[in-house]
């Protein structure tokens, strides 16, 4: 059986759950207290944004002048003239 963890909130009795399931009727779960302090897992940072992916590989190639160059992406592996 998979596990499927989900955070949620109990309000007025009724766990509230932070994105809306959508599984079929008569499917069991299993309710745990959870306690955020006690996590030791970490979630995974997210993806880096397209702009500093580019500002990543502009610098690590050492290219600042083509920091502001709409076309970086093909000038960037072409040695300096």
């Amino acid at each position: 059986m998979d596990e499927l963890r989900v955070r949620g909130e109990v309000r007025n009795g009724q766990v509230v759950v932070e994105t809306p399931l959508n599984l079929p009727d008569g499917f069991f779960v299993i309710v745990t207290e959870y306690n955020p302090a006690d996590d030791t897992d970490t979630p995974d940072p997210p993806p880096p944004t397209p702009e500093a992916c580019r500002e990543m590989m502009i610098g690590l190639r050492g290219r600042l002048d083509l920091a502001d160059d709409p076309d970086w992406e093909t000038k960037i592996l072409m040695p300096r003239e």
